[in-house]
């Protein structure tokens, strides 16, 4: 302004002339250039290679290098007609720019504010220069379609336009009058700048078209500016939506988790947390929709566990075992693991139930049970009777109790009752009262807490009472259970809770109890060796099994149903029976049942030869009866006779003992599952005696086993 000041000072005229001069110039100048330019442009069209130089005006390189392709596109310049595209293809482009769209429209406006009244109009188009918004002065706009929603700017559409060429160039330009293939554009300047994504690929272009005359060296500028703000907006955007995502994938890695997660700061409050903490720790509202963000934890847990002595000592916390009291009440056991977080001085919680933990173990140790109803086999009435019951007791959850003999099945009809109830999906957890050492039982029950005996874990360790929680536990051979063990064993009953041996919280636990045995109760009770108030809390429904020589009928399908189940096993064809075996299995006594009969055929199956099993691969409890000849002397010690009769009158009496005798030993054999000890203590004998009373009756002991 200086120096138009001086130099309208030395040609005696004001700024204001000064400018209204130069404006008068420039616009003589602009005349001029468009005036050659358009006789270059006729040139060029009339099909002239060479384009002559007037006074140093001539086509831009890359306007001419556009003209070439124009022509090459075959576009007719004097005939050009922008038209617009297919409205389902313009449908999906829309979709597929929508983002571009909405961040450009803030943009657009603002830039139109700049320029409103001058008949000047911006467009917006995708990569392929295809309009996908346009804004300008009405009488712009009003009636002209060339500008409308899905016209195409393409060179290879118009040739030579600002959008069109700007796009093939992929950087900013200026086209003026008749640099414009299209003679319906002369009239016009369009300055253009493609859009980029973040990554640097076009995705659109801007473009603002005013009239020839109008154009200002700044125009440019103002479009390369919006583009530049358009393409700040969509970096700022993929980052907002990359930490969205992120925000997102941590929620679902939070709720994905089994177990409960959230996160406290150095002030114990909750910074996060996921749906199953919160139902961990009953953080509901009034509307039922649960909550609990940027509240204090110890508002929620207020014994059980220092989580302040925790994020002091800065040390992590492993599996460790607690009991919560709620703000409302409500107990809770859990197994508790903290990590610190050094950038919040606060922790990373994560809180797994202790009932979710022990499923979750008894499901991968084999906790549960695999026989069904449909597993039983056999159809005599005795079978028939004692499966309905079962099956009524398998709708319930009462506690049940199963009579037999020792090897009928005491077990499978166990875990047929569960999986005929609504606890399938529960543990189903099997204990062995009598094979329980006494000093052990309690605690293998009920747990045993820290520190309540030398030896005992840090932690304590759960009893199957516990393990079973949602689930049945089946007691088998309940008789053999000490008197000190029923008095807990009736608490478990009547208060569904247990208390671990040194331990002072009760645990709450849900379990159906189905008890077994092969003795009789009753006389136990008379005898004070098992209580009777238990007995009548166990004995809700009961199911007697009868023993195999009372259903007799059903030990031929028994037979077919163990051969197929051995030589599926191994793989090899079902072996046939010889005469005499079957009416041989069928004159047996069974004392071990339905266990016996498996193992004999196992035996069978192994031993057999050319397919065929015979007499010969039975075992010989059953092919050979036990001698007949036993020492005199101990017959008539035993009938009470004088010992001066004859042989002759003592041998009768001698086979009644001896069959007696090889019963008892058998009977005791399986009662006790082939355990010599226990064996010879019910007997009364010493285990010297017993061995020899097996090798003198040939009595395999695998067998009851």
């Amino acid at each position: 302004m200086v120096q138009i000041s001086g130099v309208a000072a030395a040609c005696n005229d004001t700024v204001p002339q000064l400018l209204q001069k130069y404006s008068i110039y420039q616009t003589m100048f602009n005349n001029i250039s468009k005036q050659l330019i358009a006789q270059q442009w006729q040139q060029f069209c009339a099909g002239e290679e060479f384009i002559a130089d007037h006074d140093g005006i001539k086509p831009r390189d890359f306007v001419l290098a556009s003209w070439r392709r124009s022509l090459e596109h075959g576009v007719d310049p004097f005939k050009v007609e922008p038209a617009g595209i297919a409205a389902g293809r313009l449908s999906r482009i829309l979709k597929s720019r929508s983002e571009l769209i909405r961040i450009s429209l803030p943009v657009i406006e603002n830039l139109y504010s700049t320029i409103e009244g001058s008949r000047s109009i911006i467009i917006l188009s995708d990569e392929e220069g295809i309009i996908l918004f346009s804004v300008g002065d009405a009488e712009s706009l009003e009636g002209n379609l060339a500008y409308g929603q899905g016209v195409e700017y393409s060179e290879k559409t118009v040739g030579t336009n600002g959008v069109g060429t700007a796009l093939y160039l992929n950087e900013p330009v200026q086209i003026w009058a008749e640099e414009h293939f299209a003679q319906r554009n002369h009239g016009l300047s369009c300055s253009a700048a493609p859009v980029h994504d973040p990554e640097g690929k076009i995705i659109g272009c801007l473009n603002l078209s005013c009239l020839w005359d109008k154009v200002h060296t700044h125009t440019l500028g103002m479009v390369k500016a919006a583009v530049s703000a358009i393409e700040q907006q969509l970096k700022i955007e993929l980052v907002l939506k990359n930490k969205v995502a992120l925000l997102q994938e941590k929620q679902g890695i939070f709720e994905l988790i089994q177990d409960g997660l959230l996160t406290i700061d150095r002030n114990l409050r909750i910074t996060d947390i996921n749906e199953k903490a919160r139902g961990i720790l009953e953080l509901t509202d009034n509307g039922g929709k649960v909550s609990g963000g940027m509240v204090a934890i110890n508002e929620h847990i207020i014994a059980g566990i220092d989580f302040k002595e925790i994020v002091a000592s800065g040390k992590r916390v492993q599996e460790r075992e607690a009991t919560l009291r709620l703000s409302g009440g409500a107990l809770v056991h859990c197994l508790i693991s903290a990590t610190p977080i050094t950038t919040s001085e606060g922790l990373v919680i994560t809180l797994r139930e202790v009932k979710s933990v022990r499923r979750m173990v008894n499901r991968y140790v084999g906790s549960k049970a695999v026989f069904t109803f449909d597993d039983i086999v056999g159809t005599s009435p005795q079978l028939m009777e004692s499966v309905r019951l079962a099956k009524i007791a398998g709708e319930s959850s009462t506690n049940t109790l199963i009579l037999g003999e020792s090897g009928t099945g005491k077990e499978m009809f166990a875990q047929a009752i569960h999986n005929g109830g609504e606890r399938c999906g529960g543990p189903f957890v099997a204990v062995n009262c009598g094979a329980l050492p006494r000093e052990l039982l309690q605690s293998e029950l009920f747990g045993y807490a820290q520190g309540a005996f030398t030896g005992a874990g840090r932690q304590g360790n759960p009893g199957k009472f516990e393990l079973a929680d949602g689930g049945t536990i089946f007691l088998d051979e309940i008789g053999e259970m000490p008197l000190a063990a029923q008095v807990n064993l009736l608490r478990v009953v009547e208060r569904k809770e247990v208390v671990r041996v040194g331990g002072k919280y009760a645990r709450p636990v849900d379990v159906r109890i189905i008890a077994a045995t092969n003795s009789r109760l009753m006389q136990a009770i008379s005898e004070n060796t098992f209580r009777e108030d238990l007995y009548y809390r166990l004995n809700v429904l009961t199911v007697n099994l009868p023993p195999l020589r009372l259903r007799i009928g059903d030990l031929g399908v028994l037979i077919e149903h163990f051969l197929a189940k051995v030589c599926r096993g191994l793989d090899r064809d079902k072996p046939l029976m010889a005469d005499g075996v079957m009416e041989g299995l069928r004159r047996y006594n069974w004392p071990g049942n339905i266990r016996q009969l498996e193992n004999i055929i196992e035996r069978a199956v192994h031993v057999c030869q050319g397919g065929v099993i015979t007499v010969a691969d039975l075992s010989r409890e059953i092919t050979e009866p036990p001698p007949v000849t036993v020492p005199v002397e101990l017959a008539l010690a035993k009938s009470g006779e004088n010992q001066t009769k004859s042989r002759s009158d003592v041998v009768p009496a001698a086979r009644t003992l001896q069959n007696s005798e090889y019963q008892a030993i058998v009977g005791a054999l399986n009662d006790n599952r082939g355990n010599i000890r226990r064996t010879a203590q019910m007997l009364g004998v010493a285990r010297s005696t017993l061995y020899e009373k097996l090798r003198k009756y040939r009595i395999d002991i695998s067998a009851h086993r």
